[in-house]
């Protein structure tokens, strides 16, 4: 169901991340499981973005629930939602969709 298009930055990132933020590097989860990608995407009834795509395809999310990895100290205001997204491994990225799908039957 997914596409590969595109030029994946995620060796770059990693390899930074290794040599400039190891502890940052740490908190990130191994590659997401093909099948679990898939799994979610129908669930879902979309295909991830490329970008979405190459991301769970090196990290499925982080270690622990938090934002110390996307969770920014300054954002530009109309960014603000940025200072409250965690990277959840997909099995939790689906529990919480359906969790708001339950709550609300306007949740896409």
């Amino acid at each position: 169901m997914s596409s590969s298009t595109g030029t994946n930055p995620w060796p770059r990132i990693d390899a930074w991340l290794a040599s400039k933020a190891p502890a940052v590097l740490d908190q990130l989860a191994a590659p997401a499981k093909p099948a679990a990608i898939t799994e979610l995407e129908r669930a879902l009834g979309h295909e991830f973005p490329v970008a979405l795509l190459q991301a769970y395809r090196a990290h499925d999310g982080v270690l622990h629930e938090t934002n110390a990895l996307f969770g920014a100290v300054r954002v530009p205001k109309e960014s603000e939602w940025a200072r409250y997204m965690n990277w959840l491994p997909l099995a939790k990225a689906k529990e919480q969709y359906e969790l708001m799908r339950r709550l609300s039957s306007e949740w896409p």
